[in-house]
């Protein structure tokens, strides 16, 4: 994930997926960039963050249409 472009690569990978896939995409980003920062050469916190906050509005808009 040696990439300063992490956070658009991870977005774009989830493009006309469906939600559930769309977080599990961005669930096994996160995971490898987080492996990846513990070696030493993972993208910056802010990249991961994005795609982090991504997946919790994924996440949200999930619940939201359960919970109606």
């Amino acid at each position: 994930m040696l990439s300063p472009f992490f956070s658009d690569r991870a977005l774009r990978a989830i493009e006309g997926r469906q939600p559930l896939d769309q977080l599990d995409l961005l669930r096994e980003y996160v995971e490898q960039a987080e492996r990846d920062k513990q070696a030493g050469y993972g993208p910056p916190e802010d990249d991961i963050n994005i795609v982090r906050r991504r997946f919790i509005r994924i996440a949200s808009e999930i619940y939201r249409g359960r919970a109606s």
